[in-house]
């Protein structure tokens, strides 16, 4: 039982890994390519700041894979900078005051930014998987409810059978069948109704009952358990 639950924990942790490596080498490859890209345009006009443009790769490493792409692609980026655009150049020493004032708030709106982009990738997972998740509850519980039905059905017409009371071993049997039947059909609904509650609210409706039957009910459903109070 350890081993089952564990494979398939595995198997997503080594799923999230290959995402984030992907994203990681997504981010990087759009350093690379603004960095050329940056490069060719210094040529004829004079780029003073070009920090501000790696924030693209960094809103997409966080966007794709999370926090760690993010990060890969700002250190990337700082890196950039300093050696190919900021004097001295091909050098990462920055020394003019502006250039590091520039890589300083790069850092904190890099930071800033990618969290705010991992946030919203990782609530628009939540949001997908819990959809997947109602989707399925449903598609399930509606499935069972056919052949149960059946069941029922079954057990009642064997109830009824004259065969069937006249043998307290079978009449035992098939009434332990219908109750069992109609707790799982009680279950599967109370399923149903607490999807139909997390995509719509839940809205009370007040009507007057007796507690009565609202106990009789109960201990009905419950009488197997209380052997006793029958």
């Amino acid at each position: 039982m350890l081993m089952r639950t564990e494979a398939p924990v595995a198997k997503l942790r080594s799923e999230r890994a290959r995402v984030v490596l992907r994203a990681t080498g997504v981010a990087l490859a759009l350093v690379a390519l603004l960095t050329a890209a940056l490069g060719a345009a210094s040529r004829f006009v004079d780029v003073e700041t070009v920090t501000i443009t790696y924030l693209i790769a960094v809103l997409v490493g966080a966007i794709r894979g999370g926090v760690i792409p993010a990060v890969v692609a700002a250190i990337a980026s700082i890196a950039a900078a300093a050696f190919f655009f900021y004097p001295p150049i091909y050098d990462l020493r920055v020394y003019n005051p502006v250039h590091l004032v520039d890589l300083v708030l790069f850092i904190f709106v890099a930071v800033v930014t990618g969290r705010l982009a991992t946030t919203v990738h990782e609530a628009k997972m939540r949001v997908e998987a819990d959809t997947l998740r109602d989707a399925l509850i449903g598609s399930v519980s509606h499935e069972l409810h056919t052949p149960l039905a059946s069941i029922l059905g079954s057990a009642s017409e064997l109830a009824q059978s004259r065969e069937i009371a006249q043998d307290p071993r079978l009449a035992g049997l098939v009434r332990v069948m219908r109750e069992e039947g109609e707790r799982l059909n009680t279950d599967i609904q109370n399923l149903l109704d607490a999807t139909r509650i997390s995509h719509e609210g839940i809205r009370p409706q007040e009507e007057w009952v007796d507690p009565g039957d609202v106990v009789n009910a109960a201990v009905e459903r419950k009488k197997t358990c209380l052997p006793a109070a029958r």
